[in-house]
């Protein structure tokens, strides 16, 4: 057998080295993650044009730098060209929108960012201003398996509106709810409710808001997080979301339905039409029991986008989940009984 020749073989891998670097096109390290949140790093060959002549995987991630650099141009900031690279000016107008939104600052291009963006630019076109997503699980279990032990009767003493807004306004929030679709966000899928903080890491709001959504966000003040269904109830339209490393301000406590008479002063706290935190007040019109769901009729104003808002008694206790109202009637509104979630 022949020896091999290290010099000849060094002066061979340095040709090649200079064909690359010379030739048309040249290879660069890309990342990109896969579907189950792993990051790879891989080459990709691409022309001075950045035209792709893979098919791998990478690919998809240079569509998405592509797509992320069009969002954040949208939204005011400066990436530069949608060439499909990663270069300092995307990865700096990332940071930027990341640091805007509280978001883990990464600097980097993945779905989930895909995701917040599509939605920042969708509340743009709907709400005039701006605002995202976890996965929906299956197999959950009811709420009351979900909830935390329920805190009731905090308060006993009347409140003036101003001071009941004060003291729950910071347990109100949000939801956006949406599907992806293909390589960008449904439009037609997104919806708006809210949701009520009833611990540090639970929140109360109605299941017809993110029923079939596979994405999940609540916002306040222009903070916001994604979040999960820890428990449903399809039947009762109950639903309980979950959040971690985000702490909730929790309402202080929740009145049981047998406990409420007609006639007693109600607040409505939700986000109707996206306007957040806004109070309605009213009367307990009427408590009834519609097969197997325990109802507080109310005539706290009730509106879409209220859907999981929070119905109050005077003295700041979480009475209901506002739920819908009838449209042929006059302030004939219904909210689910709080205290009914843990049953």
């Amino acid at each position: 057998m022949e020896k091999s020749h290290p010099f000849a073989l060094s002066i061979l891998l340095i040709l090649i080295l200079i064909f690359a670097l010379y030739s048309e096109g040249y290879s660069e390290i890309y990342r990109y993650v896969d579907k189950n949140g792993v990051w790879h790093f891989t080459n990709v060959y691409t022309d001075s044009r950045y035209k792709v002549y893979s098919d791998k995987p990478e690919d998809i991630a240079i569509e998405q730098v592509k797509r992320a650099q069009m969002l954040l141009t949208k939204l005011g900031y400066n990436p530069g060209l949608p060439d499909g690279l990663l270069g300092t000016n995307t990865s700096q107008a990332i940071k930027k929108f990341q640091q805007d939104f509280r978001i883990p600052v990464t600097g980097i291009v993945d779905k989930t960012l895909i995701v917040r963006l599509e939605i920042q630019v969708l509340l743009r076109v709907i709400y005039k201003k701006p605002a995202l997503p976890l996965r929906h699980v299956n197999n959950l279990p009811l709420p009351a398996l979900a909830l935390p032990t329920m805190v009731s009767n905090w308060g006993s003493t009347p409140l003036t509106p101003d001071a009941l807004f004060h003291e729950v306004q910071s347990s109100i929030f949000i939801v956006l709810a949406a599907n992806y679709e293909g390589s960008g966000l449904a439009a037609a899928s997104l919806r708006q409710g809210s949701a009520v903080a009833i611990s540090s890491r639970h929140l109360l709001t109605n299941y017809h808001v993110v029923k079939g959504c596979e994405y999940i966000l609540i916002r306040q003040n222009k903070k916001e997080t994604r979040c999960k269904i820890a428990g449903k109830d399809e039947g009762r339209d109950m639903c309980v979301l979950v959040v971690q490393d985000f702490p909730l301000s929790p309402v202080r406590a929740v009145q049981v339905f047998e406990k409420l008479a007609v006639g007693q002063k109600a607040y409505s706290v939700g986000a109707p039409f996206g306007l957040e935190n806004t109070l309605g007040d009213g009367l307990i019109s009427g408590l009834r029991n519609r097969k197997g769901v325990k109802l507080i009729q109310t005539t706290a104003q009730i509106s879409g986008g209220s859907s999981g808002g929070g119905l109050f008694d005077d003295c700041g206790n979480l009475i209901g989940i506002t739920t819908f109202q009838l449209k042929r009637g006059q302030n004939i509104n219904f909210a689910i009984a709080a205290s009914h979630y843990w049953e």
